[in-house]
């Protein structure tokens, strides 16, 4: 430390340099740990949603939504397989009613999905 012409305390560049650095990192890693938090508080959001009403329903569409705002997608889809090769279910979250009903009638496991249905690994 050392004073400067007008009287004042100043620092020499290179000590000052890594405190700015360091401070720097500090505030990254305060941002990343603020980041953890909130998609730990996303999550127990979640699985409080999950555990509200055990209806299998109402528990899968919670589900789809919670996981779509988890990863901040736009769209979400789950399907529940019916043990014949189709879909038993296909719930969805994110669409406004008119696009749904412009889409037409829900997957039903064929085609694409089917494919991924019966050779998952693929």
């Amino acid at each position: 430390m050392s004073t400067d012409s007008g009287g004042e305390l100043s620092f020499p560049d290179l000590p000052r340099l890594e405190l700015d650095q360091l401070l720097g990192q500090l505030i990254q890693r305060a941002q990343e740990v603020m980041a953890t938090q909130g998609r730990l508080r996303g999550l127990l959001r979640a699985n409080q949603a999950l555990l509200a009403d055990l209806e299998l329903n109402a528990l899968l569409q919670r589900l789809t939504v919670s996981a779509r705002e988890l990863v901040g997608a736009r769209y979400a889809a789950l399907g529940v397989l019916d043990g014949h090769g189709g879909l038993a279910e296909f719930i969805h979250s994110g669409m406004p009613d008119e696009v749904v009903a412009a889409i037409g009638p829900l997957p039903r496991g064929k085609g694409m999905l089917g494919a991924l249905i019966d050779e998952p690994g693929r």
